[in-house]
């Protein structure tokens, strides 16, 4: 194999930022259910997440202009996200579901772009779109925060409602990306459901682009593969008529 395609496998199995943010997303869903009940769990949630943000601006960080974009949209997150202890005043917590927003489905759309470029299917690859897929449940999870807390009422919490009656971000938070994750995924219990229109229309674009991120990205991926196999085919055979044209 010539030593450039061998540097070029070794860059493409190894971990990079899309791994480790892949990581730091799942363990949301891990560390959730066991750091929730307890006394300081919240706090440690929340240094996860902040962990989520900063790998996030480190992740699409390649040039000057979307760092800059990235973290003035992270600060005020960041921030926002701990003067909650201090300052619980309503329109700051208002403006901090904002920014969250901004921020992720900026962060889900750099991604997305950089992936869509792709000419090569590698790990970091499949890391970069599973990370756009969790990416844009955490985005919609914030989008029912913040309609939430404007226009309390929206969602029908069910058995969910007593659980969550201090109204906090983080009770906002909390039942938010429950319910965003099963409507994405389409999977729908039915435990907390849309009640103004639009709630409605919100989860219902939610399904349709969760559908069709998976369909196309396959589509996508499944076109890269071919054609590198087929790359590989041509170059394999040249090289072969290469070596019986110098044999004797």
């Amino acid at each position: 194999m010539p030593l450039r395609d061998r540097q070029r496998e070794i860059r493409a199995t190894r971990p990079g930022r899309l791994f480790y943010l892949m990581i730091a997303l799942f363990s949301v869903f891990v560390l959730y259910p066991l750091l929730a009940p307890l006394e300081r769990g919240v706090v440690a949630l929340d240094v996860v997440f902040s962990g989520i943000l900063l790998l996030s601006v480190w992740t699409v960080s390649r040039n000057r202009v979307t760092m800059i974009i990235a973290l003035l949209l992270a600060v005020p997150t960041f921030g926002s996200r701990w003067l909650e202890y201090l300052l619980p005043q309503y329109d700051l917590l208002l403006y901090a579901e904002a920014t969250t927003v901004a921020f992720y489905f900026f962060v889900a759309f750099e991604l997305l772009y950089n992936l869509l470029k792709e000419e090569e299917v590698t790990l970091n690859t499949i890391y970069g779109a599973v990370s756009v897929y969790l990416l844009l449940g955490l985005g919609w999870a914030a989008i029912y925060s913040f309609m939430e807390l404007g226009w309390p009422g929206s969602l029908d919490l069910g058995s969910f409602a007593q659980e969550y009656a201090d109204g906090s971000v983080r009770s906002h938070g909390a039942y938010s990306a429950y319910f965003s994750f099963v409507t994405l995924s389409t999977l729908g219990y039915g435990d907390i459901t849309p009640v103004s229109p639009a709630a409605r229309m919100l989860a219902t674009s939610e399904a349709v682009i969760g559908q069709m991120y998976i369909a196309v990205l396959i589509a996508r991926l499944v076109g890269i593969h071919i054609s590198q196999k087929q790359a590989t085919r041509i170059n394999a055979g040249e090289s072969a008529r290469d070596d019986d044209g110098r044999s004797p």
